[in-house]
């Protein structure tokens, strides 16, 4: 059974502060926005895919340190027509799978969903309950196109060699063959 994204989309652009009473709501925008932070920085304010640098952050770092601007490698930041994106963060397992129904119980397909995945990784359920489900460890940093490859399942993350790979390596395919409809750039790892 596939897992969807609900929209294709994770929703982006929080504000950073709200009340403490509202922090263990399931995606709170402050939950939300400390994600975003903490994948960007993670992330090195890039797409994990096509390694595009944040539009956002691109614009405040030039803004700051005019032509002396870097990335987070120490890279001089100049305008290559395709190097910069508005980024989103978005969830490997969506809210959607972990969200109950009356009795806290969830669905049958959601059950059947969250069943399979148990099987293929035993415990992994417990590190995406409630508020982890909003860790960087469920969430990567995507161009807005990447993101909808993602959540229409266009491409997937095979695990490398750990013997060979730094740990959490991965290379990033797509099974799809025709070129025109093939995400751009791939393989990748």
């Amino acid at each position: 059974m596939p897992l969807r994204a609900a929209g294709n989309k994770t929703p982006q652009r929080t504000p950073a502060a709200l009340s403490a009473k509202f922090d263990d709501v399931v995606g709170t925008p402050a939950r939300l926005s400390i994600l975003r932070r903490e994948c960007f920085i993670r992330d090195h304010h890039r797409c994990v895919v096509s390694r595009v640098f944040d539009r956002e952050e691109a614009a405040e770092r030039v803004n700051r340190d005019r032509s002396n601007a870097q990335d987070d490698d120490g890279q001089r930041l100049a305008y290559v027509p395709g190097q910069f994106s508005y980024l989103d963060v978005a969830h490997i397992i969506p809210h959607s799978i972990i969200s109950t129904t009356k009795g806290n119980q969830p669905e049958l397909p959601k059950k059947s969903t969250l069943a399979i995945l148990d099987m293929f990784a035993p415990g992994m359920i417990h590190l995406i309950e409630g508020s982890n489900i909003d860790r960087p460890a469920n969430a990567i940093t995507l161009s807005p196109d990447i993101h909808k490859l993602f959540g229409d399942f266009k491409f997937y993350f095979g695990a490398l060699d750990p013997s060979t790979h730094p740990p959490y390596t991965y290379r990033i395919n797509s099974m799809e063959t025709n070129v025109f409809l093939r995400p751009e750039g791939l393989p990748v790892s």
